[in-house]
């Protein structure tokens, strides 16, 4: 198992009155434990130590901000988070529903009318296919108010693209390929983040999924998962409706056009869907892009007319 996790600033700010140095500490914890479950002997090292980056992208254009994977050459964990691991169950989503907790994360205002109560519950879990950029822009807003995030078996995500999102890459940890012990690994993450992000797993069984489920409804985490996961709270589907900005034999494409539909369970019940636009701005209404445009309903249908009238030929 190789684990990466960025270390966060003395000055980041935060959310809900949590100190953003437990918050590191915590991460870091979880880290540790989530490698000792794997029976790893490295571990994580404090601010200052050396890493190894390894970084997704063209060789020749660099991802700067990506997480750096933790190297095998690294000592012991921060005091701070040593602390916190023997403390046992101190983490940032430790006793959620507490005085002055948030019972809720936020979500893309867009996507706002496919959860009850238009926020992302937590301890809920939620399962999200057929599209990344819909599952980074939910990671993304969930971590918007200082909340970490881990993403677990999940090798080939695009950090320019999940930077793009919005997502907060120095309150990012990875574990790309949780091994066979990723019950545990998995297990152990929920401990110290807020949101977790779990991709293609085959080493979970389905009771592996309850008892984590159970878990993060315990800790007052959140789980995003990108395969079917049993007992999800809510179901989010993406489908392809269409792409935006080529005409006959000019333009690019701009802006994806999806169908997001949600099913679920109690407040989720009843199926729902909206319509998005996935563009170099990340996710927007599809009304609120045509808007943008400046072209009204009735323009646009002549314009689409004038593309697609076959060329006239002319004999010479």
């Amino acid at each position: 198992m190789k684990t990466s996790l960025a270390a966060v600033p003395a000055t980041a700010s935060h959310a809900g009155g949590r100190d953003p140095h437990a918050r590191l500490a915590a991460a870091r914890a979880a880290l540790n434990r989530a490698e000792t479950a794997a029976g790893l002997r490295t571990r994580l090292g404090g601010p200052g130590l050396s890493t190894s980056p390894t970084l997704t992208g063209e060789p020749d254009r660099p991802v700067a901000d990506a997480p750096p994977v933790v190297g095998p050459a690294l000592t012991s964990v921060a005091p701070a988070a040593q602390a916190h691991a023997q403390g046992g169950t101190a983490h940032p989503g430790h006793d959620p529903f507490g005085p002055g907790a948030d019972r809720s994360l936020p979500v893309p205002q867009v996507l706002a009318p496919l959860f009850p109560g238009g926020a992302l519950a937590r301890g809920s879990v939620v399962q999200v296919s057929g599209s990344t950029s819909v599952l980074l822009a939910l990671a993304a807003a969930a971590g918007s108010d200082g909340a970490w995030c881990a993403l677990a078996a999940m090798p080939d995500v695009g950090w320019r693209a999940a930077a793009g999102a919005g997502l907060a890459l120095d309150r990012v940890a990875v574990v790309p390929a949780p091994g066979p012990d990723a019950a545990a690994v998995v297990g152990a993450l929920t401990d110290g983040f807020d949101v977790l992000v779990v991709g293609r797993c085959p080493a979970l069984g389905e009771r592996d999924r309850r008892s984590i489920a159970a878990r993060v409804r315990t800790r007052g985490a959140v789980l995003l998962s990108t395969h079917d996961w049993p007992g999800a709270h809510l179901v989010l589907r993406a489908t392809r409706s269409g792409w935006e900005g080529l005409g006959q034999g000019w333009g690019h494409l701009v802006d994806q056009e999806l169908t997001v539909r949600a099913t679920g369970r109690a407040g989720a019940a009843v199926a729902r869907e909206v319509h998005v636009r996935v563009g170099p701005d990340g996710l927007g209404g599809a009304e609120e892009n045509r808007r943008d445009t400046g072209l009204t309903s009735d323009v646009g249908a002549e314009v689409a007319e004038l593309v697609h009238e076959p060329p006239l030929l002319r004999a010479v």
